[in-house]
C-alpha cells in the first residue's frame, strides 16, 4: 500500500489512492492471508521423518478441505474471526481518515493560490491589478521571481 498524497483536481482537494481504495486493499491482505491458508498441508511427525511432504489439495471448496484429514482445518472467510478483524481493520482505516481530512480543510480557503499561473498574475498585478495581502504581496514577488529563472 503507498502513501496517501493530496492532490488538486479540478479545483477539489483529493487523496490519491481514495480512503475507499486504502480500506479495501487493507481488507483484501486479510481475505488473502485467510485465503492463502485454506488446505495448506497437515505436517506430522511422520510426514517430517518421511522423504516427501502430502500435496495440497488440488480443490479450494471449503467443505472439502475443512473434512480433509490432510490438510490444517482452518478458518474461512466468514468465520466471526475473521469478520471482527474485518470490522476492526475498516474501523482503524475510519479513524486514520480524520487527520488528512483535517489537514484538507486546513487548505481549502488557499485553493485559487494553487490554480493560479504565477506569471499572468504577476503581470496583472503590475499592470495595476489589486494585492490582497503583504503575504499575497510576497507569493507575487516570489512567483514573478520563478517565472523569470525560467
Amino acid at each position: 500500500m503507498r502513501l496517501r498524497t493530496l492532490l488538486l483536481t479540478a479545483g477539489q482537494l483529493a487523496f490519491e489512492p481514495s480512503f475507499q481504495d486504502t480500506q479495501a486493499a487493507a481488507l483484501s491482505a486479510i481475505e488473502g492471508a485467510v485465503v492463502a491458508a485454506m488446505g495448506l498441508p497437515k505436517i506430522t511427525p511422520n510426514s517430517i521423518s518421511s522423504s516427501s511432504l502430502p500435496a495440497p489439495p488440488a480443490s479450494t471448496n471449503m467443505a472439502l478441505l475443512a473434512s480433509s484429514p490432510n490438510v490444517i482445518p482452518s478458518t474461512g472467510l466468514s468465520e466471526e474471526l475473521v469478520q471482527r478483524t474485518a470490522q476492526e481493520i475498516s474501523s482503524i482505516v475510519q479513524a486514520n481518515n480524520a487527520a488528512p481530512l483535517q489537514l484538507a480543510a486546513l487548505f481549502e480557503p488557499y485553493l485559487y493560490l494553487l490554480q493560479l499561473d504565477p506569471l499572468e498574475h504577476a503581470q496583472r498585478v503590475a499592470a495595476g491589478g489589486h494585492v490582497a495581502s503583504p503575504c499575497h504581496c510576497m507569493l507575487m514577488v516570489s512567483c514573478a521571481g520563478m517565472a523569470r529563472a525560467s
